[in-house]
């Protein structure tokens, strides 16, 4: 009799261990149960955009953790957003999309260097400063360009803005992502775009999505006045689960180096 309930007490709590994973601490989605997603480091019940089949192969579909990921509007990035207030160094009017120098003393316009107006440069003499983005080459150190998550949160509120980076010869590639939630009432977009601060030839940037692909019925890649667009549609879902959305700016020339500006918005 001994055995046969220490059996059934056996069982029963590992049936209650496995029901839900609650605040389970998480690195990736496997880290989770099936139908939960790890998010802000946390299994959380959802799904994740465009499935595990859109992730790439060589990436873990993972939300990466936020400490030290936070891009900051005053943390000296020039920030040019139209419902926030840019640093003083940038510009003090809003509407401004230019100013000469952003807070991390990047040329604004006209790049590498104004007086060659070039962008091809020798990679062993020439002197490249690392943005306030670096190392963002890869799905942990990606950068959350915004602190908010955006979307329904609980309430629709629309937002648009920039940010300017530089990319150094062999930088390879910067990722950037945001946390947004879908709404219950309505579907909205989430656009990305990026634009060559520099006198350079266009064809030195690439710019292309990563938790999802261009082909996806809900994706449209695109260029919107000569500069790479990535619009994404969040459809309705009455179920507020929380999700990410990464992109990809990618230098095409070891020996190139350019300043461009990237900007994220949201609207219905």
């Amino acid at each position: 009799m001994n055995d046969v309930a220490t059996v059934v007490a056996l069982i029963t709590t590992l049936a209650g261990i496995a029901g839900c994973s609650g605040q389970a601490r998480c690195s990736i989605d496997q880290d989770c149960f099936a139908g939960e997603i790890c998010a802000e480091r946390v299994c959380s019940v959802g799904t994740r955009i465009g499935g595990d089949a859109d992730i790439a192969d060589d990436a873990a579909n993972t939300t990466p953790p936020d400490e030290g990921l936070i891009a900051r509007p005053d943390a000296g990035r020039g920030l040019d957003a139209n419902n926030q207030t840019p640093d003083a160094a940038t510009s003090s009017d809003s509407s401004t999309a230019d100013a000469a120098v952003d807070d991390a003393g990047h040329p604004d316009a006209g790049g590498v260097d104004a007086a060659l107006g070039q962008c091809t440069v020798d990679p062993f003499t020439f002197t490249c400063s690392d943005d306030s983005f670096e190392d963002n080459d890869t799905w942990i150190n990606g950068e959350r360009l915004l602190p908010q998550t955006l979307g329904c949160n609980p309430d629709f509120v629309a937002h648009d803005s920039s940010y300017i980076a530089t990319m150094c010869p062999l930088d390879g590639s910067d990722w950037y992502y945001v946390n947004f939630f879908p709404c219950a009432d309505s579907s909205y977009v989430i656009e990305w775009q990026v634009q060559l601060e520099s006198d350079c030839d266009p064809s030195v940037i690439a710019f292309e999505p990563l938790s999802y692909k261009c082909d996806e019925p809900f994706v449209d890649c695109t260029t919107v006045d000569g500069k790479p667009t990535i619009r994404m549609i969040v459809s309705t879902n009455n179920f507020q689960n929380l999700q990410s959305t990464y992109v990809q700016v990618t230098n095409r020339g070891a020996d190139v180096v350019f300043d461009y500006r990237i900007r994220v918005s949201v609207r219905r």
